[in-house]
């Protein structure tokens, strides 16, 4: 599905009492730079959003516009609108600021300085789909009720429970109603999720954020990004998203990819499985496959791999698995370099076989960091067995017509 244009509302108008200080805590440096301008920057990066709003403490708007919007360029901040006393007002109050283009709108806290791209496309891919997108990551350990003299009453099933984070992304009106209702019912909630809730049950969905999406709170919690700041380099590379083997910002996946083809050439296949660990022991999983009517086993290894780099949003750090020495050889022994410079053209002055396949791989591999390894086929490697599983039965599925 086409993921809409959107806008983002950051929340940042609250004092942060818990935090001290003669600034509010959105306004204080974060390995440098103010939290708010981190809050900001990644939507400011990303190509989906079109217009951002910042609501700000009473009293900051022009403080904001030359300390922050100015400062640091932000050319997609639009409004910048003085808050209320409440959550719920001051969302309200940014609605109203949205331009009439966003069909999609998200809401984020303005004290959570590490988003990433893939997180707002996974929010706005979501709200695209009609639903209230809410990230947010499972607990690891056991949770209790309890009174108010702590008291034990209840220890609560984690596998329904969730740790909400922001962006959430919203279909524009829906949100809208949302706040409508609750402003109607004199109803205040900690997060606009809750809002959607009861105004229309089953239409919010959870989906999986991130770990180091933190939310700061207090002191401590700024001592804890700080860290982040320094393991990412933040002043060098988290606001710029290189690309390359010195940036500790990108993800690290594995990639395993393997091609099929039943008669070569003949009805063919691909399978590929992304491995992803997000440093909390947690490891997602993405599987793809596809199957052609016409092909061969060759086209159908490029393929295996170029599918898989073409899923990653943004740019990683990638190990590419894969039992074709064709493939393998072609990208690091330099041969795909040396074709593209001669033209596509072998040493022998023959043309080079599947041109169409490398020249959609070549961009790919400068988007990411990428090394290709060969394994053995059929040794024994799981991964490798499930690619090639996927592969056939996508190759069967076409030759039977089943398949597209």
């Amino acid at each position: 599905m086409e993921q809409a244009r959107a806008a983002v509302i950051i929340a940042a108008a609250g004092i942060g009492a818990r935090f001290g200080g003669e600034l509010p805590k959105q306004f204080q440096p974060l390995c440098k730079k103010p939290l708010l301008a981190r809050a900001i920057e990644p939507f400011e990066a990303s190509g989906l959003i079109g217009e951002i709003i910042v609501a700000v403490p009473e009293g900051y708007a022009d403080y904001t516009r030359k300390k922050i919007i100015g400062e640091y360029s932000f050319d997609k901040v639009t409004e910048i609108i003085t808050g209320g006393a409440t959550r719920g007002q001051t969302v309200r109050a940014a609605l109203e600021a949205v331009g009439p283009g966003a069909e999609i709108i998200l809401v984020h806290d303005g004290a959570r300085p590490f988003v990433s791209e893939t997180l707002i496309e996974d929010a706005i891919e979501l709200a695209s789909e009609g639903f209230a997108a809410i990230p947010g990551l499972r607990p690891n350990e056991t949770v209790k009720a309890a009174d108010d003299d702590g008291i034990i009453k209840q220890t609560l099933e984690r596998d329904n429970l969730w740790f909400v984070q922001t962006p959430q992304a919203f279909p524009r009106r829906l949100l809208i109603d949302a706040h409508e209702m609750a402003f109607s019912d004199g109803f205040e909630a900690t997060d606009d999720a809750k809002l959607v809730e009861r105004m229309q049950a089953g239409i919010a969905r959870m989906f999986v954020g991130e770990a180091l999406n933190i939310k700061i709170t207090c002191k401590d919690d700024l001592l804890y990004a700080e860290a982040i700041c320094k393991l990412f380099d933040a002043e060098n590379n988290f606001s710029q998203g290189k690309a390359g083997r010195d940036n500790h910002r990108a993800k690290r996946v594995d990639v395993y990819a393997d091609g099929a083809c039943l008669g070569n050439p003949g009805p063919g296949g691909y399978g590929s499985v992304l491995l992803f660990s997000d440093g909390s022991g947690r490891v997602y999983r993405k599987e793809l496959s596809g199957g052609f009517a016409g092909t061969t086993n060759n086209r159908m290894e490029i393929v295996s791999v170029v599918a898989a780099l073409d899923a990653l949003r943004e740019p990683c750090g990638v190990t590419v698995y894969s039992d074709s020495r064709y493939v393998v050889d072609s990208v690091e022994k330099g041969w795909l370099e040396r074709w593209a410079k001669n033209g596509w053209a072998k040493s022998d002055k023959e043309p080079v076989l599947n041109r169409d396949l490398w020249q959609k791989l070549i961009p790919l591999i400068k988007k990411h960091d990428v090394e290709f390894v060969w394994i053995k086929g059929h040794g024994g490697n799981a991964e490798n067995e499930r690619c090639d599983f996927l592969a056939r039965k996508a190759a069967a599925s076409v030759e039977s017509g089943d398949g597209g």
